[in-house]
């Protein structure tokens, strides 16, 4: 912190964390073109669409945000014990960079149209990452560098889990 700045005024301090969070919009969009490789609908409300056409959000996305304090040099001298990444620029922690997706498993079979004997398949070869108690598949990915390919490995995982179900089990419709 600066010399005689207030402690409890965090706008002052930080205002990067406070200013407007456009910069995440690159970020947004390649969720939703991931979500779309995976044949899931991103945009669409939980319960219906502003349309009314019946199509509901299927995917849940979960990211991480750590922030951290990290010693720098201020001026003359000081350090900020505050200072840290610039507004657009993701923070180094890995955690930053891991990112999620829950899908029930019900909800992906009748969006891909998967037959029963796929979704069972698609479990299967899921493993531990499915858990048949709550009928949720969730996936995770954190070994590339930015949040945003992680997102679109995750949606690739699930596209690819979608595709070896109906190359197994076709439906007959």
């Amino acid at each position: 912190m600066p010399a005689g700045a207030n402690l409890y005024d965090l706008r002052s301090s930080l205002p990067y964390f406070f200013d407007d969070q456009r910069h995440n919009e690159p970020l947004f969009e390649a969720l939703a073109k991931a979500a779309a490789e995976a044949g899931v609908d991103a945009d669409a409300e939980d319960e219906e669409d502003e349309a009314g056409n019946g199509k509901r959000k299927i995917v849940q996305w979960e990211t991480h945000a750590v922030l951290e304090t990290v010693a720098a040099e201020v001026g003359g001298g000081e350090t900020s014990p505050l200072s840290s990444s610039s507004p657009g620029e993701q923070s180094q922690h890995p955690l930053n960079r891991k990112v999620g997706l829950r899908v029930h498993l019900r909800d992906l079979a009748e969006a891909t149209r998967l037959s029963e004997q796929a979704a069972r398949w698609v479990a299967l070869v899921a493993g531990p990452r499915y858990d048949p108690r709550s009928g949720i598949l969730r996936l995770t990915d954190e070994r590339l560098p930015t949040r945003s390919e992680n997102a679109r490995s995750c949606a690739r995982m699930l596209s690819a889990l979608v595709a070896e179900g109906k190359r197994k089990h076709p439906s007959a419709v």
